[in-house]
């Protein structure tokens, strides 16, 4: 079998044309190589913002910029193409207003029965 970047890229097969690809991915720099969260976020299956960027195709001056200290397991799961569960949205209690009547005032109100 010829070396695949003497073989002309038409006589080369599909599975040798993925292989090539992978390959060339494989050892093209990526934001994990040197990021010291690297095993953290692969065993909590995690994903930052940087590694968005990477796989999204963005330039590598690019994704070498963006935070690598934001990893999420939810951005993790939307980049590997499964459903996130929207988070709870926090209800903060009502705090009265400034301007609000009294209680009392509701006491002189007739109401008709």
């Amino acid at each position: 079998m010829a070396h695949a970047a003497l073989t002309p890229f038409a006589a080369r097969t599909p599975a040798e044309r993925v292989r090539d690809d992978l390959q060339q991915l494989l050892a093209e720099p990526a934001p994990c190589d040197a990021c010291s969260r690297a095993a953290v976020c692969a065993a909590e299956q995690r994903a930052c913002t940087s590694f968005a960027l990477y796989l999204a195709g963005y330039r590598e001056s690019r994704w070498r910029a963006a935070p690598r200290t934001d990893a999420t397991h939810a951005r993790y799961l939307a980049l590997d193409g499964q459903p996130v569960a929207p988070a709870p949205r926090r209800r903060s209690p009502r705090k009265p207003r400034d301007d609000a009547l009294p209680i009392e005032w509701l006491g002189d109100l007739h109401l008709p029965e």
